[in-house]
Order: C-alpha cells, then sequence, then structure tokens
C-alpha cells in the first residue's frame, strides 16, 4: 500500500512539472501574441499584406508577426484599413484563447500542486470546474465571436460554425465536469471517515 502511495506522489509530482512547463510555456505565446496584436495596432496599413492561404483563408501579415483567417471569415476589400482591422481582430480573439488555455494549464498545475497533499479537497473539485468551463466557453465562444466580429465589419458568413461544432471542447468541458463531480463525492467520503475516526 505504501508502494501504490509512493508511485502515486511521484506520478502527481511528474504531472505538476508537466504543467508547470506548459503554463510557462502558455504564457511565452501569449506574450508574444500581445507583442503580435500591439504591434498590428501601430504598423503603417499600407505595409500589410493579405494573402490566401494554402490551406484556405487569409494570411496577413505586420511585419514579423501574421495570423491566419479561416475561410469565410474574412474577404480583404479595396480598403487597406479592412485589412488591419481584420488583422487586429483576429490577433484579439487569438489572445482571448491563449488566455483560457493558459488558465486551463495553470489550473492543471494548481489541482496536481493540491494533490500532493490529498487529492480530495474543495479545490480539486472547483479547479476541474473551471478547467471544463473554460475548455467549452473558449470553444465556443471564440467561434461566434469571429463569426459576429468579422460578419459585421469585413463582410464575412453569418455562419456560427463554420469549422464546425466544437464537439471536442464541449465534450472535454463535460469530461471535467463529471470528474469535478467524482473528486467532491471522494470529498464528502474523506470528511466522513476522518469524522468517524
Amino acid at each position: 500500500m505504501e508502494r501504490k502511495l509512493r508511485a502515486m506522489q511521484k506520478s502527481t509530482e511528474f504531472l505538476r512539472q508537466v504543467f508547470k512547463v506548459l503554463t510557462i510555456a502558455a504564457s511565452i505565446l501569449f506574450l508574444w501574441m500581445l507583442a503580435g496584436w500591439i504591434f498590428g495596432l501601430f504598423y503603417p496599413q499600407p505595409q500589410m499584406q493579405a494573402e490566401p492561404a494554402a490551406s484556405g483563408g487569409w494570411s496577413i501579415s505586420a511585419g514579423p508577426f501574421s495570423v491566419l483567417i479561416r475561410q469565410g471569415y474574412f474577404a480583404p476589400g479595396s480598403e487597406l484599413a479592412s485589412v488591419k482591422g481584420a488583422y487586429l481582430t483576429e490577433g484579439g480573439m487569438n489572445l482571448v484563447g491563449g488566455a483560457c488555455q493558459w488558465a486551463v494549464f495553470l489550473l492543471a498545475f494548481l489541482l496536481f500542486d493540491a494533490a500532493q497533499e490529498n487529492p480530495f479537497t474543495e479545490k480539486s473539485g472547483r479547479y476541474l470546474r473551471w478547467m471544463g468551463a473554460l475548455l467549452c466557453l473558449s470553444g465556443i465562444l471564440l467561434q461566434v465571436g469571429r463569426t459576429v466580429l468579422f460578419g459585421a465589419f469585413f463582410g464575412g458568413i453569418w455562419s456560427f460554425f463554420p469549422a464546425g461544432l466544437p464537439v471536442s471542447a464541449l465534450l472535454s468541458g463535460m469530461v471535467f465536469w463529471a470528474a469535478a463531480e467524482i473528486f467532491d463525492y471522494g470529498t464528502l467520503l474523506q470528511k466522513e471517515h476522518d469524522e468517524t475516526l
């Protein structure tokens, strides 16, 4: 029993370190995207370039930074202002997605950090719920946000899920919510066990 407990603690510590590295990597990626958005904000409009991407959609570049806009969201018009606006819109949506990704990794790190002492706490269920909510919301809100912004300002199509319904985001969110319920049940059993002792 003690050997199994030590093995579980080692694997939990390993996962904690993995999510620590992922959180740092997500922070660096988020800062890079933020730098790209700020750079695009002050970059001269005539120097921005919009080119069709090989995978479909459009690639808009501002100096060393570029964003890829999926097919159907944007078609550059005669005004270069629309190209800059589309760059900033897509960059802003990428920032929202990057922030959600960073938050999920941070919550996973905190979850495994708390599990070093005892995995069945109220914090564990709360972290899992937040992770599930972030995965669901980021999957749906980013696509809906892109549709509304590009449709309203840049002549994009009004199809809320041109890339398809984000089923994987919804399913993963539901799995995290189910795991949160299991952890809540485990927490109640742990409390009951501690009180009987």
